[in-house]
């Protein structure tokens, strides 16, 4: 699809008696997250379409009227925009949160991983974050998020220090481990973020760091979204393809 709509571009350019335009790809995306009548806004079909677009791209070549000619493309978008009016897709295209953390992995090439990987990324509480969402954001890490909590029992590695910062950091990070790949993300209401600096010490080895020989056992949810787990619905959906053609074209059609 996305080849076609580049072709009857340059064809349409073509009609008009112009030649050697070069078409730029202003948007192209996919949303992660969207409303109940919106089911195919996921985070798998988010990661699909955008790394093979970047896969697409990287091949150098161009449409099939024009395969000498590489399509030059941006991803829409960086950054989610939360408050964006409109349908609950419209503000879920971003490759980031809104507080910067990877929505799913993203690669551009076959192997350098630029956002999301867990090898080396950690998932840490906050300093200073509020003390009841916190607790709130631990309860469900180590209940319905499935996360390995063993260690932050009295008498385990990670008990001490005996602080609900503490515990939450291994609880995020332990579930933010399991399930990153397949859309958890690093957020528990604002109170978490992501970190390159392992936050293991002592015999408390966090889940990801080189020093872990823990399996992660990676759980198949029933009923998984790609959202915080606080809110918002696990039922997600697309509304469009957004590939925008750039204005030169537009600019062509109006001469």
């Amino acid at each position: 699809m996305f080849d076609a709509m580049v072709d009857a571009t340059y064809y349409s350019i073509e009609a008009l008696n112009f030649s050697g335009v070069l078409i730029v790809v202003t948007e192209s995306g996919w949303p992660w997250f969207g409303g109940a009548n919106e089911p195919d806004a996921t985070v798998g079909n988010a990661e699909t379409f955008n790394n093979n677009l970047i896969r697409r791209v990287l091949n150098d070549s161009g449409p099939p009227s024009q395969p000498t000619m590489p399509i030059n493309t941006y991803i829409y978008e960086l950054f989610n925009e939360d408050k964006r009016p409109g349908p609950v897709s419209e503000g879920n295209w971003g490759v980031f949160s809104t507080n910067g953390t990877a929505v799913y992995p993203l690669s551009l090439s076959t192997s350098d991983r630029i956002t999301g990987n867990s090898s080396g990324v950690f998932c840490v509480a906050i300093e200073g974050a509020d003390s009841d969402k916190l607790q709130a954001g631990l309860n469900w890490a180590c209940g319905q998020g499935q996360a390995n909590c063993s260690a932050i029992q009295t008498g385990q590695p990670c008990y001490l220090p005996d602080t609900i910062q503490n515990h939450a950091s291994y609880a995020y990070n332990n579930y933010y481990q399991k399930m990153h790949s397949v859309g958890g993300t690093c957020d528990f209401d604002g109170t978490a973020t992501t970190t390159t600096v392992d936050p293991s010490y002592g015999s408390c080895v966090f889940a990801g760091s080189s020093n872990s020989s823990t399996s992660l056992g990676i759980p198949t949810p029933s009923a998984f979204g790609p959202v915080s787990p606080f809110g918002g619905s696990s039922s997600i959906q697309v509304p469009e393809i957004r590939v925008l053609i750039s204005a030169i074209f537009l600019a062509l059609v109006s001469l």
